[in-house]
């Protein structure tokens, strides 16, 4: 086998919980995928990394916001009222939170503020009909990127935010557990660590959720009627 798909004998949608699981998955991949190539290779990989920045921008406020709205129809009305307009989506998340309305972050989306996503076309193509071409400092747009994404997964209340992030592939990396599957988890994590202002604080939560299951665990050993 290459690759399968099933269809569904009719067109399904998804409520938020469903889509930001989802989503998330695909998230931190894009993120520790994006980070790595820049570690490794931040000029040679630069056209590919524009291309993992816009995606980790976009999954970033569409998780953040099927979390904060909690629509019960996230997947339709994602596709629906926004496409690939981040611009839009800024400025739904900064009535959550005043962060979004940074000017760096504006700067970031501002150029992205149509549905179907010209720009995002050009950059995946290298040819769009309305698009003649861009310039991106790659160095100074991955610290925005960077930044959008770490308030995406952490700006929640502590239930949601532990949903997210439990099991997550940076939290498997930290925490070096079972779940782990990366062939190169050092050099991974250090490319995650690089340059990010983020991490430290993100560490910190991944070891109290993992204290939290220890004492959990031990908790459920010491006292096995409880688990009745």
């Amino acid at each position: 086998m290459i690759i399968r798909k099933k269809n569904s004998a009719q067109k399904k949608d998804s409520d938020w919980h469903s889509f930001a699981w989802g989503l998330s998955i695909r998230l931190f991949s894009d993120y520790a995928s994006l980070k790595l190539n820049h570690f490794l290779e931040p000029i040679t990989l630069s056209p590919s990394t524009s291309i993992h920045m816009v995606e980790v921008v976009e999954k970033s406020l569409k998780l953040y916001l099927s979390l904060k709205e909690k629509k019960e129809n996230s997947l339709s009305y994602f596709s629906s009222n926004y496409g690939h307009n981040i611009e839009k989506l800024r400025k739904k998340a900064s009535e959550y939170n005043d962060i979004f309305n940074q000017n760096d972050i504006k700067e970031f989306t501002s150029v992205f503020d149509d549905k179907r996503g010209a720009l995002f076309q050009k950059l995946r193509y290298g040819s769009q009909k309305n698009v003649e071409g861009f310039k991106i400092n790659i160095y100074s747009t991955i610290v925005v990127c960077e930044k959008i994404f770490f308030y995406s997964i952490m700006n929640h209340d502590e239930k949601l935010k532990k949903m997210i992030n439990h099991n997550s592939t940076i939290y498997n990396l930290i925490i070096k557990n079972d779940f782990d599957q990366s062939r190169n988890s050092e050099l991974l994590l250090n490319s995650i660590k690089f340059n990010n202002p983020y991490f430290n604080d993100y560490e910190s939560y991944c070891l109290k959720l993992d204290k939290e299951d220890k004492l959990f665990l031990e908790s459920m050993k010491n006292n096995p009627t409880n688990s009745t």
